[in-house]
């Protein structure tokens, strides 16, 4: 594997997932999330959850692991097919793995929370799954609508 390439896709999908979280945590979904987050601890009222260390730590092994995982696929017959499907599984993984393990051991985490957060965590595997496949094709085409024509 390139590391320029490796390099480019880690660099696309961990910046692709800090957006997108920011986003649906601090924009879109605040007031959802700090309801919920503030009867587990009244301090996070008003912070931003996403630039968080824990929530950017979280996004950069998830990063290294889908750059990995779609740089492998992304050269065959169906890049994009394959790296979607790459990319919802981790994203459903990683967030499935995150929010059931804290219902699980934090007394106050809403189930809500974690079947919404865990869908989310999805819709951004997949997003950032095909951005990879798109910036980092190696095909003649590059970009989305080049792998689409295919």
């Amino acid at each position: 594997m390139n590391p320029s390439r490796f390099l480019r896709a880690f660099a696309t999908s961990f910046i692709l997932i800090v957006l997108l979280d920011g986003f649906w945590h601090d924009g879109l979904m605040a007031d959802f999330y700090m309801q919920r987050l503030a009867m587990i601890n009244p301090s996070l009222m008003g912070q931003p959850i996403t630039f968080t260390p824990f929530i950017i730590f979280i996004a950069a092994i998830n990063a290294v692991t889908m750059s990995y995982l779609i740089l492998t696929q992304v050269d065959s017959k169906k890049p994009l097919r394959d790296a979607a499907w790459i990319g919802m599984l981790l994203g459903f993984t990683v967030s499935g793995t995150l929010n059931f393990l804290n219902h699980t051991l934090i007394v106050r985490w809403d189930i809500v929370l974690a079947l919404v957060d865990t869908a989310w965590g999805t819709v951004t595997g997949l997003i950032t799954a095909l951005a990879i496949a798109s910036v980092c094709s190696k095909r003649r085409n590059k970009g989305l609508l080049g792998m689409m024509r295919r």
